[in-house]
């Protein structure tokens, strides 16, 4: 009788096993072909901001953002909109007797972006350099996270601080 009952229950186990794939099989692969396409959307958008930056790039920069946004910079100024954000930089390079000719942005993902709907978070470092005025190069080492946004199917930069 047991022999009987193990036999079932190893049959159901197996049958339900096999019903389960049959029918979960294309959800599970499609939301692994989702998530592929979304981390790859996420390292393009990590890659067009960086460059974007380093170019001081405003037009592009903005095309990254969510339409409301956080910036917060390593001297910990905070910007909600593109005008004050390229006025400071503006500031750090542009204005005639100011010590830093240029910064370098070098962002590393840590790993991949948590997904969680429509947002996600990611966190990093970033290697920067800064070339100053009198020929002076300096590397800085700063720890960031992002809060990303997906809106009308594109993944936006909602938040980052940088510490």
């Amino acid at each position: 009788m047991l022999v009987k009952v193990l036999f079932s229950v190893l049959i159901f186990n197996h049958s339900y096993s096999a019903l389960a794939q049959q029918t979960l099989a294309p959800e599970i692969k499609a939301n692994a072909q989702q998530n592929e396409k979304d981390h790859e959307q996420l390292r393009s958008l990590l890659k067009k901001g960086t460059e974007a930056l380093n170019q001081e790039d405003f037009g592009t920069l903005k095309s990254v953002f969510a339409d409301k946004f956080l910036f917060t910079t390593v001297d910990q100024n905070v910007f909600h909109d593109f005008e004050s954000m390229k006025s400071y930089f503006d500031s750090l390079t542009k204005k005639q007797g100011v010590p830093v000719k240029k910064i370098i942005f070098k962002p590393a993902a840590t790993g991949l972006t948590e997904i969680m709907g429509d947002f996600g978070i990611s966190y990093g470092t970033s290697d920067d350099e800064y070339q100053f005025s009198d020929g002076d190069t300096r590397a800085m080492r700063s720890n960031w996270t992002a809060l990303l946004q997906k809106q009308t199917g594109e993944w936006k930069v909602s938040s980052v601080p940088i510490i």
